[in-house]
């Protein structure tokens, strides 16, 4: 979106700052957080693809990136590893992702070692704690609070130009989306039509070549 150029290495964790993606490599420099590598961006090259926004727009738009980032991604965390039988499925993509080639003794033991990680942080941070239909709606008033603001507008805050909350969006919501999983939760994200055109927007102008993966 800002028109930098740059490469995809392979993922290795071990090089992750904070021990989590996205991360950037430049030069000698290695920075983690998507936050803090925007503002870098801001910082080292002007950009900012905010900058037709009213800055009680940018309030609005920060204010709901953060919903997006630290409650809405836990729908995900719901999707993925509270459901047995999706499950079963994202432990696999887990493993094509970490171990490739590995035996299915060794694909196991990554997948449940990587979900024992994130169950201990999801039970830290509250939602862990929740049950299944409680966490249900509260994946719900989120989608519906972000369909809500997008309304008719192309992009998420009514500009003229993609912002840096369609790239937030195409990032958690497009991967709840596109997920291959048939539960409560991702059904209605796929019932939001505006949220499901405004990822399909950013995919068809910045990532055409990805693979959808979604099973409907």
């Amino acid at each position: 979106m800002a028109e930098v150029g740059y490469e995809t290495p392979p993922l290795e964790f071990d090089k992750a700052p904070k021990g989590k993606i996205p991360y950037i490599i430049e030069g000698e420099r290695v920075m983690g957080d998507s936050t803090l590598i925007i503002q870098h961006m801001a910082d080292t090259r002007g950009i900012d693809l905010d900058r037709g926004l009213s800055p009680r727009d940018r309030s609005i738009a920060t204010a709901v990136r953060r919903m997006i980032k630290e409650n809405t991604y836990w729908c995900l965390y719901t999707t993925r590893y509270m459901i047995p039988e999706n499950w079963v499925i994202y432990r696999e993509i887990i493993a094509d992702i970490l171990v490739p080639g590995a035996s299915a003794e060794i694909r196991e033991a990554v997948a449940n070692q990587i979900k024992a990680g994130i169950d201990a942080a999801a039970h830290g941070h509250g939602w862990g704690r929740h049950q299944l239909d409680e966490a249900a709606l509260l994946s719900r008033q989120d989608l519906d609070a972000l369909s809500t603001l997008v309304g008719d507008n192309t992009w998420a805050m009514g500009s003229d130009e993609p912002t840096t909350l369609d790239a937030t969006v195409f990032g958690y919501i497009g991967n709840l989306i596109e997920a291959p999983f048939n539960d409560p939760i991702t059904t209605h994200a796929r019932s939001l039509t505006n949220l499901v055109e405004l990822c399909g927007r950013v995919r068809a102008r910045y990532f055409p070549e990805l693979d959808v993966a979604r099973a409907d």
